[in-house]
């Protein structure tokens, strides 16, 4: 531990401080190192990708265990409220996402892919944020409601398909789905006849949540720009799918390779989430305490490596 991290403890003891670091070590692993002098000796592209996927590897483990941490009394009722597990479901997501990431980067290259599952990592993680600047029941309401929009409009859908037909026939498939749809309203906590079929966004939307935080410029970063990767737009066929060829088009079926840029600012932009999530639902337990010092730790780690490679690049681009 750091002096900085020392001096900070305020009242937690000493032995309490040796026991919260050994938990980290234990449920995080060995910390990757990246320093000047690693870095230094770095001087081909591959070199940079193989830190980048190890730093990437242990956001991964970081991002799980914190979503699986629950208070004694939670562990006990093996249950948790809704607002918590709503940002723990968040959490998961995320997590899942990465470590599918992580498979995919661990046997091929494979980043064309990786940029649309990065898309969802990053919207996963606006939305945890702005659900715990927010605090608010109400904003939690929305976000649950807003979800159920397509659910009122497919039972909707049926109802008026049976209505149609002779003696109002209900076909089984109907009947699963309807059952399907009262269940998720049911686990929600809401009726599906007070659900409106053409709800907005909530909370006005990812730009207005973006605003609400102060990061209004990562609309386009973490939102716009990605969702090319997601929609198959134009753009997306033309850089990754398409080569240009004789004044036309051919199809382009290389994948590309993974490298920091890749990697490096979505792992920037996730793990700062998890310091407001501790301190929201475990503000009490001094465990939390040792991982939000490994979170920074890593942050740094990962934006040391980030700034190295933009500048190998920079000087590789200026030598050729």
């Amino acid at each position: 531990m750091s002096n900085n991290e020392e001096q900070d403890s305020g009242s937690v003891s000493d032995e309490t401080e040796e026991f919260t670091d050994a938990v980290a070590d234990k449920l995080l692993g060995e910390i990757t190192p990246v320093t000047e002098e690693v870095l230094a000796g770095f001087t081909e592209q591959d070199h940079f990708s193989h830190l980048a996927f190890d730093l990437y590897k242990e956001t991964g483990i970081l991002l799980s265990v914190c979503a699986h941490l629950c208070t004694e009394e939670e562990a006990n009722a093996a249950v948790i409220e809704r607002n918590h597990a709503i940002c723990a479901g968040l959490l998961i997501r995320i997590s899942k996402f990465t470590v599918a990431v992580t498979q995919l980067l661990a046997t091929a290259e494979r980043g064309k892919v990786v940029m649309a599952l990065h898309r969802s990592v990053m919207e996963s993680a606006i939305n945890l944020r702005f659900l715990l600047f927010k605090n608010d029941n109400e904003v939690y309401q929305q976000f649950v409601q807003s979800s159920l929009a397509p659910e009122r409009e497919l039972v909707d859908r049926i109802q008026e398909n049976i209505g149609k037909r002779e003696k109002h026939e209900i076909w089984p498939i109907e009947n699963r789905m309807l059952d399907a749809s009262q269940s998720t309203c049911r686990l929600s906590g809401v009726r599906i006849e007070d659900i409106g079929p053409r709800r907005g966004q909530w909370a006005g939307g990812m730009k207005e949540r973006l605003k609400a935080l102060g990061e209004e410029e990562l609309y386009l970063f973490a939102e716009r720009l990605p969702s090319h990767a997601v929609h198959g737009t134009w753009v997306d066929l033309l850089l990754h799918h398409l080569e240009p060829k004789n004044g036309g088009f051919m199809p382009d079926p290389s994948w590309s390779p993974t490298d920091p840029r890749l990697v490096c600012p979505v792992c920037l932009l996730i793990l700062p989430v998890l310091s407001p999530y501790l301190e929201t639902f475990f503000p009490a337990v001094p465990e939390t305490r040792a991982i939000c010092g490994r979170m920074v730790g890593l942050w740094q780690r990962i934006h040391l490596l980030d700034q190295a490679h933009e500048a190998w690049m920079n000087k590789a681009e200026t030598a050729s």
